[in-house]
């Protein structure tokens, strides 16, 4: 019974690592496109954040997503995957 509980458990997260996965390799949307083109354009996040008409907050929020979608941990590296996927 508890070989079977750890079976199902194991199914279960092989699912959530393959949606996972699909999810990475879906296209970028618009407001992630916008953000990506701004963090490599702008010096400061205010002035990035401005140039897509989100909050500083906001436009942090995003960032954090996508270095985490690239399994980026820092914003250069986050660059370069992004580049290496045809995103930039």
């Amino acid at each position: 019974m508890i070989q079977q509980a750890r079976a199902e458990r194991l199914t279960t997260w092989d699912g959530w690592q393959d949606l996972s996965a699909q999810a990475d390799d879906l296209p970028l949307s618009p407001i992630e496109q916008h953000i990506l083109r701004a963090l490599t354009c702008h010096d400061t996040d205010e002035a990035a954040a401005r140039s897509v008409n989100v909050s500083v907050r906001k436009f942090r929020a995003h960032i954090a997503g996508l270095m985490a979608r690239l399994g980026a941990s820092t914003r250069l590296q986050a660059a370069l995957r992004a580049k290496e996927r045809g995103w930039l």
